[in-house]
């Protein structure tokens, strides 16, 4: 299924039309390549195999680094708009000559932790709505497995790359050639949970500490979905829609994950599980923060999707919170799919409201909001 949707909330906004942009171009240039070639794009031969592959490397992978460089680039603009400040997003070039930054001046009591993990938290927001997508719908197209395969890829690079010694040294700035978004978010981190400058061995410390936890993000079995899925039934085979993996136990099936990401309360962990039982699904997670200044964030969820009742296909999502400050917060959300009768359209809609509190992809404040959308069955 093909999804244009939208929401009022900032991030996830821009994500979705990152996210929609590039399935819409990669199921453009499918139908042009199939109608040329008499679909012999989608044969399981070495020829068929070894264009798929070079297609994937030269022009799938920099087309979707492209698109999401730009939801990332606004995913700052997001964050440093929400702290009264302005902020210039530049992306440019072309997918194989890529040059984005944001442009914002600051001084360094300005900055917040928020601002530096804004950018792979706009990148997450992409992976967790196509994740959730694939697990309702019980299958995933090779556009959904590409754009986590490069969501995952970006985020754990990113880390490894700009966590060393150099890095870190150089990264407290939002601004110039050395702007690095965690060895920033590492500086302002600390420079909050020490009360003063870190000297550059508590740098480095923390440093390797995030470069070892976002080993984390390997313990996850959708990436079995992403591996296989890819790699074998769309490359190898041809097939570009494919069955999602799930491991069974008894009439239950799950796909457990843990998840470690850079937030604005500080570095995070989840242990978290997809689970269906028939047609309904569900996500379940807990998660809990590091201390950065007087205490740490601690929250549960869920995230229900009935099975299809007619035409309907009705979901609820609940978030419970205790903030750093120890106040606590929600986020409770109600929608439904309708699918349109002896039609391929399916139209989607939720409406919910959250508390103060950092929650991925909202804005930190209390507020109300609304997500709309259309998806188109092949």
């Amino acid at each position: 299924m093909f999804v244009i949707e939208s929401s009022t909330t900032p991030m996830s906004r821009n994500a979705l039309m990152g996210e929609t942009t590039y399935a819409g171009f990669a199921r453009g240039l499918d139908w042009g390549l199939d109608l040329g070639t008499q679909r012999w794009w989608r044969r399981k031969s070495v020829g068929a195999f070894a264009a798929r592959l070079t297609r994937f490397v030269a022009v799938d992978v920099p087309v979707a680094q492209y698109l999401f460089a730009w939801t990332h680039e606004y995913g700052h603009k997001t964050r440093v708009n929400e702290a009264g400040l302005a902020a210039h997003v530049v992306v440019g070039g072309s997918p194989w000559s890529l040059t984005a930054f944001t442009d914002v001046a600051l001084t360094g009591a300005e900055v917040t932790p928020a601002m530096y993990s804004a950018g792979m938290e706009a990148t997450a927001v992409i992976a967790d709505r196509v994740e959730r997508r694939m697990v309702n719908v019980g299958a995933a197209h090779y556009t959904d497995l590409t754009a986590l395969f490069i969501a995952n890829a970006m985020a754990f690079g990113y880390l490894q790359h700009d966590l060393s010694a150099g890095r870190v040294r150089r990264g407290f700035t939002l601004e110039g050639p050395d702007y690095a978004d965690p060895s920033g978010y590492v500086v302002t981190v600390l420079s909050r949970r020490l009360g003063r400058d870190p000297t550059m061995a508590e740098r480095q410390d923390m440093a390797n500490d995030v470069r070892r936890a976002s080993w984390l993000n390997f313990v996850d079995y959708d990436l079995v979905n992403v591996g296989a899925g890819l790699f074998r039934d769309y490359l190898w085979r041809g097939q570009r829609q494919t069955p999602i993996r799930w491991i069974r136990t008894g009439s239950i099936y799950v796909i457990p994950s843990l998840r470690y990401a850079l937030t604005p309360v500080g570095p995070e962990r989840q242990v978290r599980s997809f689970v269906k039982a028939g047609a309904a699904t569900l996500l379940a997670y807990a998660r809990w923060s590091e201390r950065v200044d007087n205490g740490r964030l601690v929250g549960v969820g869920v995230d229900y999707t009935w099975r299809p009742r007619g035409q309907w296909r009705p979901s609820f999502a609940l978030d419970l919170w205790r903030n750093p400050d120890g106040t606590g917060a929600f986020r409770a959300e109600g929608g439904s799919e309708w699918a349109a009768p002896a039609s391929r359209l399916v139209l989607m809609g939720a409406i919910g409201a959250k508390r103060r509190g950092y929650l991925l992809g909202f804005p930190e404040e209390a507020g109300v909001y609304l997500n709309a959308g259309v998806g188109i069955r092949f």
